[in-house]
This record gives structure tokens, C-alpha cells and sequence, in this order.
């Protein structure tokens, strides 16, 4: 009779995914997700062996485990607790347990457990089982260890390169030689790749501890594709090289997991293969190897015409820091870790990764993930995230003075007004001030580590307070500190998002994307703004210098006259536009819109004549209801304009533009 387990985890796709490979050895395996289910389950029908999670839904796993020792019906079954590293160290002073078994789990180091408990070795006795010894003790004591030393690590690695890559963006936007602009590319260049490598390291030190954890959402599978392709496709085309990302017909895309992590790991694949692969092309086909009701298991290759992999390199090319040449670091860069950091996630996932190559012939990397299958409901479609539509009042709660000139100039930039707090307490009052004056900020960039009163406790502050006054302020970490254990911390804290320094524009546009998509208020104010065809973007260049350039003929010197000319002129017809708006005036409305329409159009500023031309149409059907909210974002609109023009260097830009070296401008 083959041995019966009780599965008891706090994940149902983590249940269903032990069921799986113990069912696949043999094992006749029941699934639950709730320990009060569990102690029914095990009384009821005793299995020869449970797995249970130290954290559960109802009846945490450890008072589980206590309730199946004092029944005499369970309490000579062995139980294999699974966790952390830090619940672990969290077990209770005097807590006995049979087994604990530390993420990450990976399938063959349960397997050995299973077997190990399943043949008999181990079995206690219902009156001495035995507690965690010393070893695992000073195990548990090593891994806190090593989670401070990789927090500490972590910001002070990060610390002075976002110092060195904000400084170097804001040197990008002034006037410098050519010569001066070859440097500032190749430090740009080199603070990018090491700001990937030191992120590459921390997140395999975090595997490594068990610090890690996946998501289980809802996704596209074309999602994860589409964002890597994005990423490396470009780069590809540069270097001359064919790229190309299909998924099979039949293959379900409708699934329940870790996008971001097999983004990632598709990335980090795609990125090697670029690296090495002179001529040819990166192909990904993604298929499914076994489909079910409600699971399937993706067959995901990546092959590339690289240099390829001596065979007797096969074998350690997942280590850390490890080529398949010493030379070809030096040839092609690269560190070593991204191929070691995809196979430790794909692990992780409960997948497998192999690679077949030969030196001169390309390799090709085979990879299996298991994931769930979405129902009906979950596989609606969701509205598309939409950043706020409009520049934001942003708040940075920031103590370095560099860090403060960073923030200050790249929000500035984009388009954002920016006000500065110097520590928790600073940011705190400045809130209060902010809702006192009817003026309220539409973000919160808060750092961790401030004196006086610290970022944390700043948040929990701002959460206490609206409390009484109402609302949501939506406050994002901006820290150094990169690990799972810091955003753990933020989250129970009451911030919405985190990034990490050196933080970036469109890291930050990333993370304000995905809390509109699950904030109702935001997505509504979008949706509004949208409906009204005043489509703006934060994240998107106020101005289109070819544009701008053609109704001047193409001479900078006539469109920096109108720049200045308009500096003088938009006030006051903006307070004009106030005083229509303030007496209910559409015919007045109407006319201060389509003026500073045609002021916006003159200097190519694109969204802000959208914004215009709406608030126009709107004023012209006598809807004046709603034309307070519009002009309000076309002021902002024509602000991030002024912003643009104010900022040094636009006039070298422009001149580019003009004798037809850019063809495509990008703000910044």
C-alpha cells in the first residue's frame, strides 16, 4: 500500500503543486489550505505523514502542530514543517517539532524528506518528540545573520551608485562636448551594469536565505513576453541581430503566478544570449508540455547563434560568476550571475532548466514551469493601468542633500512639482499643511533611513491622521535598502509600493502603473480625463521638438524668441481663464482655451493642445460643469511645458533636431 500524506499549505497553488510531485512518486496525497480542515482531516482519516506550513490561514501552522500532538489519534504521525528561514527562529521558546524543511523548497530536497519520514526513519514517540538542537539553532541565528548583512549590504551599495547615476542624468542635461558626452555615456553605461549585477547579487544571496517569496496572481502570459521583448529586442536590432517571441497555438496564456519573476528570468536569458551572439538572431517559443483543467506546464526555449558553451563548461555555467570563457568577460561583458540567478528562480518555481550547446554552434536553454490555470471569472479581461493624467504634487521625503537634488531636478523634469522633506517628521507636518490648505499631494517618495523620525514610522503616521481627515495618500519607499525582508517592513508600515535606489523615471512610472491598476479612485480620475480626450501622461515628453521646429521654419533662434515671449504672455492668460471659469462664462471659456490651444501648438507642446482643444469642445456644447477639472490639467500640462523649456539644454537638443541628427527625441 503506497503512504498516504496530508498536505497542508497556506497557498492552494503551492498545495497543488506538492500534491503533484509527491503524486508523480507514488504517493497518495490529500490537499488543504486551512489548518482547522487539517486537524479534521488527519483525526478523521490519519495519513502516514503531513506536510504543514508554519504560516496558515485560521489556525497558524505551530498551533496546528501542537493540536495534532496532544490528539492521540495524530500525535504519533510525523510532521515536516515548512518555512522560512526567519520563522524558524521565530518557533516558540520550548516549540518541539519533528522536521523542518527551509525555503526555498525545491522538489528533490522534498522528495528526500518524504522519503526519509515515509520509510520510518525518524518516527517519534508520542511522548519525547524531539526539539529544534543546537545546530539548527545556530543555523537559524546564521541565516538572521546573514539577512542584516545583505540589508546593510544592499544600501550601502546602492547608496552612492544612485548618487552616481542621478548626478550623471542630470549632467546629461546640460550643454557638454562631445567629447564630455562620450564619458558621460560610458559612466552611464557602467553604473547600469553594475546596478544590475549588485541587483542580480542580492537577489540570489535572498534565494539563497530563503527570504524570496512568488506571487500568485492572476496574468497574460503574453504579458511577461511582450515586457521582455521590450527590453532586449531593440538592443538586438541595433546590433544587427533578428529577435523573435512566439507562443504556440493552444497554449493557455490565462494563468495564476509569478510574471515577475518569469519576466525576469526570461530576461536574463535573452540578455546572455544577446551578449554573446555577434550575427544571427534570439528566438523564444513558449508551448505547453501537459495541459489540465486547471494547470499547465510551459515548455519555454531560448536559443540564440551565440559563440556558444565548450562541452566540459556545461556544467557550471548556472554557478555564480562563472563564463564558459575567462576571456569572454572581458570580450562581452557581463558578470557571471544572470544565468546562476535564472536557474535559482526557475528552481524556486518548482520548474527545471537545461541547456544543450556547442562551442561555435549556439546554445539553446530548455525550461519547464508549472503554473495554474485562471477560471472563467478570474480570465476577464482588466482594464488597462493608466498613469495619473496629469504632472502629480509629489512629496520627497529625503535627508541627503545629492539625493534631494536628484529628486528635485529628475521629477522636475518630467513634469512634476516637487516639495522636499528632510526627515519623517518634516514630511508628516507637511502633509497636514497640504490637506489643511486644500492642496493635497498626490504622492509621497519616502526614504527609509531619516533621522529624527524615519520613514516607517512617517507612514504609519500619515495612515493615523487619515483616520480622522479621509483619503489615501499613495506613499512609495524609495530606499536602498533592496531586500524581501525591507518590503515586507513597508507593506506592513502602510506604503503602496517600493523601489529601490538608484531609483529612475520610468521605475518610478512602473510602480505608480501598477497602483492605479488596483487603486478604483485613480483608474476613475483616468478614465474621466480620458473620456474628455485629454489623454496625458506624466511619463510622456511634454514637447515634440520637430514639431516646434516646423512652424519656425526649422530656426532655433525664432523658437527660442517665442519661448520667451511665451513665458511673459501664458500668465495672464491663464488668470484669464481663472475668471471665466469662476463666472460659469463658456463663451470666455471657450476662447481662453482656444488661445492657449494655439499658444501650446506654437511650441509643440502636443498634450497640452490636446487638453486645449478638449476643454474647447467642451466649453462650446456649454458643458461648464466639468471644465474646471479639465483646465486644471491643462494648466498642469502647459506647467510641464514651461518646465521643459526652463530646463538647460533643450536648445543644444534642438539644434540636433534641426540638422536632422535626432530623428527621435526623448525628453532627458
Amino acid at each position: 500500500m503506497s503512504t498516504k500524506i496530508l498536505v497542508i499549505r497556506d497557498s492552494r497553488t503551492e498545495a497543488l503543486r506538492t500534491r503533484l510531485i509527491l503524486e508523480q512518486a507514488g504517493f497518495r496525497v490529500r490537499v488543504t489550505t486551512d489548518g482547522a480542515a487539517g486537524l479534521q482531516q488527519a483525526a478523521s482519516d490519519p495519513p502516514d505523514l503531513i506536510l504543514l506550513d508554519t504560516i496558515l490561514h485560521g489556525v497558524n501552522g505551530y498551533e496546528t502542530y501542537g493540536k495534532l500532538k496532544l490528539d492521540p489519534k495524530t500525535n504519533r504521525i510525523p510532521v515536516v514543517m515548512l518555512g522560512s528561514a526567519d520563522e524558524l527562529a521565530q518557533l516558540p521558546s520550548g516549540e518541539r517539532v519533528d522536521c523542518f524543511l527551509s525555503a526555498p523548497i525545491a522538489p528533490q530536497a522534498l522528495m528526500a524528506k518524504v522519503q526519509e519520514w515515509s520509510n520510518g526513519r525518524g518516527h517519534p514517540e508520542p511522548t519525547d518528540t524531539p526539539a529544534l538542537d543546537d545546530s539548527q539553532r545556530e543555523l537559524a541565528d546564521a541565516k538572521r545573520a546573514r539577512s542584516e548583512l545583505l540589508a546593510n549590504m544592499s544600501h550601502e551599495l546602492r547608496t552612492p551608485l544612485h548618487e552616481i547615476v542621478g548626478m550623471s542624468e542630470l549632467l546629461a542635461g546640460t550643454l557638454l562636448a562631445q567629447e564630455q558626452l562620450s564619458f558621460l555615456n560610458t559612466i552611464k553605461a557602467s553604473s547600469n551594469t553594475l546596478r544590475s549585477l549588485i541587483g542580480d547579487v542580492i537577489e540570489f544571496s535572498e534565494i539563497q536565505a530563503g527570504q524570496l517569496t512568488l506571487e500568485h496572481k492572476p496574468f497574460d502570459l503574453e504579458e511577461p513576453l511582450q515586457r521582455c521583448s521590450d527590453i532586449v529586442k531593440p538592443r538586438a536590432q541595433e546590433k544587427g541581430l533578428g529577435f523573435s517571441a512566439q507562443i504556440a497555438v493552444g497554449t493557455p496564456t490565462a494563468l495564476i503566478g509569478d510574471a515577475k519573476r518569469l519576466r525576469q528570468v526570461l530576461t536574463n536569458l535573452t540578455d546572455n544570449a544577446y551578449k554573446f551572439t555577434e550575427r544571427g538572431e534570439i528566438t523564444i517559443d513558449v508551448s505547453a508540455a501537459k495541459i489540465s483543467d486547471d494547470a499547465v506546464e510551459l515548455q519555454i526555449r531560448v536559443r540564440d547563434t551565440s559563440i556558444g558553451i565548450p562541452a566540459e563548461k556545461i556544467e557550471t555555467i548556472f554557478e555564480p560568476f562563472q563564463q564558459a570563457d575567462t576571456s569572454s568577460t572581458r570580450r562581452f561583458g557581463g558578470g557571471g550571475m544572470g544565468l546562476a540567478l535564472a536557474k535559482q528562480l526557475v528552481t524556486f518555481m518548482q520548474g527545471q532548466i537545461t541547456v544543450t550547446s556547442a562551442s561555435g554552434q549556439g546554445s539553446a536553454f530548455l525550461i519547464t514551469l508549472p503554473f495554474n490555470r485562471q477560471t472563467s471569472a478570474q480570465a476577464q479581461p482588466q482594464p488597462a493601468a493608466r498613469t495619473l493624467a496629469s504632472a502629480l504634487r509629489i512629496l520627497v521625503a529625503e535627508d541627503s542633500p545629492t539625493n534631494q537634488l536628484i529628486a528635485r531636478s529628475s521629477l522636475s523634469k518630467a513634469g512634476h512639482t516637487v516639495t522636499l522633506a528632510v526627515n519623517g517628521a518634516e514630511a508628516v507636518k507637511a502633509f497636514e499643511a497640504s490637506r489643511a490648505q486644500s492642496q493635497p499631494f498626490d504622492l509621497v517618495l519616502m526614504d527609509i533611513s531619516m533621522p529624527e523620525m524615519d520613514g516607517l514610522d512617517a507612514t504609519r503616521a500619515i495612515r493615523e491622521r487619515e483616520k480622522t481627515l479621509g483619503g489615501h495618500l499613495l506613499v512609495i519607499a524609495m530606499t536602498a535598502f533592496a531586500t524581501q525582508e525591507y518590503r515586507e517592513k513597508c507593506a506592513r508600515a502602510g506604503m503602496d509600493g517600493y523601489v529601490t535606489k538608484p531609483v529612475r523615471i520610468d521605475e518610478l512610472n512602473r510602480a505608480l502603473d501598477e497602483l492605479m491598476a488596483r487603486t478604483p479612485e485613480y483608474n476613475s480620475c483616468a478614465n474621466d480625463v480620458h473620456n474628455n480626450s485629454c489623454g496625458t501622461k506624466a511619463d510622456t515628453c511634454p514637447v515634440d521638438l520637430h514639431e516646434a521646429l516646423e512652424v519656425v521654419g526649422g530656426d532655433v533662434d525664432i523658437l527660442r524668441a517665442a519661448v520667451d515671449l511665451t513665458l511673459q504672455e501664458v500668465p495672464t492668460q491663464i488668470d484669464s481663464l481663472q475668471d471665466a471659469l469662476a463666472a460659469k462664462d463658456a463663451k470666455r471659456i471657450e476662447a481662453q482655451a482656444h488661445r492657449l490651444k494655439g499658444i501650446m501648438s506654437n511650441l509643440g507642446g502636443t498634450t497640452a493642445r490636446e487638453c486645449g482643444q478638449a476643454l474647447e469642445s467642451l466649453a462650446e456644447k456649454g458643458q461648464t460643469q466639468d471644465a474646471p477639472a479639465l483646465a486644471q490639467q491643462l494648466v498642469k500640462e502647459i506647467q510641464r511645458v514651461l518646465t521643459f523649456y526652463a530646463t538647460p539644454g533643450w536648445e543644444v537638443r534642438a539644434q540636433e533636431a534641426a540638422n536632422g541628427k535626432s530623428q527621435d527625441f526623448v525628453c532627458g
